[in-house]
């Protein structure tokens, strides 16, 4: 695990999307597979579930060492 100077945990971003729906979705699934997981975004996108606006963006953020597996969890199947 990486720390930033300040202590803090680095994270990064392995999904974006609209709607909160969504974000819970695919954060549930990486829980499943033992995968912490945060979701970032406005906080309008709580009260306004419906917008598509950039207001509506939420991020699912992990730890830097679990981005790969995560990636692969959420990635759609080869065709």
């Amino acid at each position: 695990m990486r720390e930033t100077p300040d202590g803090s945990i680095e994270l990064v971003e392995v999904w974006k999307g609209w709607g909160e729906n969504d974000a819970q979705f695919i954060q549930s699934l990486l829980e499943s597979f033992g995968i912490a997981s945060i979701l970032r975004g406005e906080s309008t996108r709580l009260t306004h579930p419906v917008a598509v606006t950039k207001l509506a963006e939420v991020r699912v953020l992990v730890r830097e060492e679990d981005e790969e597996k995560a990636r692969e969890l959420i990635s759609p199947p080869p065709e």
